[in-house]
């Protein structure tokens, strides 16, 4: 408890030194129509988990986008352009495990990772849109899905606003940009105008030790950083507290949590609490952090079993 105690006034320090800022707050997920959209994509290699996607134009514009798959380290190895009717709302729909087929053999080895012994593609989507910008017209929905073992869940693609990716609610007049600006160079007071979330709160719930069941933290940076990091704490639901680091160097950065749910607050299962870390960066682009918690339990009956998907709650 002493150690929660000791981090809520922590955070109650940062959230005083932000107060007085006026910005506006870029990569958050707010569920408006947007002009581009991203999103995590990974389907199991020989298996049955997949990504699936809707994005709809809602606008009726007959939109077209340039369609790019990138790498966990921002490495594009794919694309194409995509397509809607002008005649009448269209949605667009594809899915992790057909795009990965249509791929090379190179393409495809460029996505591969290990995440808890099994091997999956992973990577992202974007999806920029070829029409007049911005004109806020493209809605996403996406899916992680593996049916044959009993698990679907559903998140918000991002739908960039204004321009580019990542982007939410910032004006397109390129003065209005935040800047990261440690020496204070423009004398207004302010170091960090770049809101990247600086505290990030993901839960946790591990259910057993059964193949099926593990829990994942999934952030999207908007950059690659060799040096970032969480420093923070991992606790139980009865706010016992470990501290602990976790590399987070990619764009798209999958953590397996049970790796590093210790065992000194955790006597056996379930296994269940959250996370309370400082994201650390060498700097902090003008790109948000976008983050799920993906827990997944497989039970002793079809009725028993069960997944989830929540948004990463964050501190900007």
């Amino acid at each position: 408890m002493k150690k929660l105690v000791i981090m809520l006034a922590l955070a109650a320090a940062l959230i005083i030194g932000f107060q007085g800022t006026s910005h506006a707050v870029l990569g958050v997920v707010d569920d408006v129509p947007g002009t581009d959209v991203t999103f995590p994509i990974i389907c199991e290699k020989g298996g049955t988990m997949n990504t699936l996607w809707t994005i709809a134009d809602v606008l009726y514009v007959g939109a077209s986008a340039a369609l790019y798959v990138a790498t966990v380290e921002s490495d594009i190895i794919y694309d194409d352009v995509v397509s809607w009717t002008s005649s009448d709302p269209d949605a667009l729909v594809g899915d992790c495990q057909s795009l990965v087929a249509g791929m090379s053999p190179v393409q495809q080895a460029a996505l591969e990772m290990t995440i808890g012994g099994r091997d999956y593609y992973v990577g992202y989507a974007i999806f920029m849109n070829l029409s007049a910008r911005p004109n806020y017209t493209f809605v996403p929905w996406v899916y992680l899905v593996d049916l044959t073992r009993g698990f679907a869940s559903g998140f918000n693609g991002f739908a960039a606003e204004e321009w580019g990716l990542y982007y939410a609610d910032v004006a397109v007049d390129d003065t209005d940009l935040c800047e990261y600006d440690p020496a204070d160079i423009d004398n207004d007071g302010v170091v960090n105008e770049c809101p990247t979330a600086s505290l990030l709160f993901p839960r946790y719930f591990i259910l057993n030790d059964k193949p099926e069941t593990w829990n994942w933290w999934i952030l999207m940076y908007g950059n690659n950083d060799p040096a970032r990091f969480l420093t923070g704490y991992i606790c139980n639901e009865d706010e016992d507290c470990i501290s602990l680091d976790i590399p987070v160097p990619d764009e798209l950065n999958i953590i397996d949590v049970e790796s590093y749910v210790p065992a000194s607050i955790h006597a056996g299962y379930p296994k269940a609490g959250f996370g309370w870390f400082l994201n650390i960066a060498t700097y902090y682009a003008i790109e948000g952090v976008l983050g799920w918690s993906y827990q997944r339990a497989e039970g002793d009956t079809v009725a028993a079993t069960w997944d989830v998907i929540h948004p990463i709650h964050r501190v900007y």
